[in-house]
């Protein structure tokens, strides 16, 4: 896994301001925070076009190689620090430290994880157009990503 800057992905504007507006009211979803195992994801909002969640992330949880089952999306950090580790074409892992308030943006194809590597608890928003029905896994086979066989 490599370190780089990560590649420059066409945001979804209109999610970009979703998850900005949500992160830049939070008495809208402060009284949710609470971390625990396994690791939180609270349902904030979602209508036809798009959903809105609250994830919290003790050091140490991760979530795991996973797609959107198709959906596209965007991610900003509330507070603390994330990983995300993001496939290239090649199935090789790229690895990218995503900052309190920062967002990454991902495209309905993506292949990625994201981790708690600090030593305090990270919060995030994330929102997905459309709404996230469903995951598909994956894991690293010699270094590359592969596909798990559906459960």
């Amino acid at each position: 896994m490599s370190t780089l800057t990560r590649p420059v992905i066409i945001p979804d504007q209109e999610l970009e301001s979703v998850v900005h507006a949500w992160a830049n009211d939070p008495e809208r979803w402060r009284s949710q925070v609470y971390f625990d195992e396994p690791r939180v994801r609270i349902p904030l909002f979602a209508n036809d076009a798009y959903e809105v969640r609250l994830l919290t992330w003790l050091p140490g949880q991760g979530s795991g190689l996973h797609d959107h089952g198709g959906s596209a999306g965007c991610m900003l950090v509330v507070e603390g620090s994330l990983w995300e580790s993001v496939a290239d074409e090649s199935g090789f892992l790229h690895e990218f430290r995503v900052d309190a308030g920062s967002a990454s943006s991902f495209q309905h194809d993506i292949v990625h994880s994201v981790h708690n590597n600090g030593t305090m608890g990270a919060i995030s928003i994330h929102a997905y157009r459309p709404a996230l029905t469903e995951m598909q896994r994956y894991h690293l086979v010699d270094g590359r990503v592969t596909r798990l066989p559906a459960a």
